[in-house]
């Protein structure tokens, strides 16, 4: 199933939603979290997959 686009801003909205619990102290929940937009944001903005690890790497402080 492709990703449209309007799913992918839905998916780029909840990640700013969820932006303070993905920074927090809870690594499991940021690993998920990374994991589940990464994978919902690859088949149509690859791009985006290189923002990630820098997310993710200020995620785990």
């Amino acid at each position: 199933m492709k990703i449209t686009s309007k799913a992918l801003l839905v998916d780029i909205v909840l990640f700013l939603v969820d932006k303070k619990l993905l920074f927090a102290q809870n690594s499991e929940y940021s690993l998920f979290a990374y994991t589940a937009i990464s994978s919902s944001i690859a088949t149509d903005c690859g791009f985006l997959i290189f923002l990630m690890p820098f997310l993710w790497s200020h995620s785990v402080k």
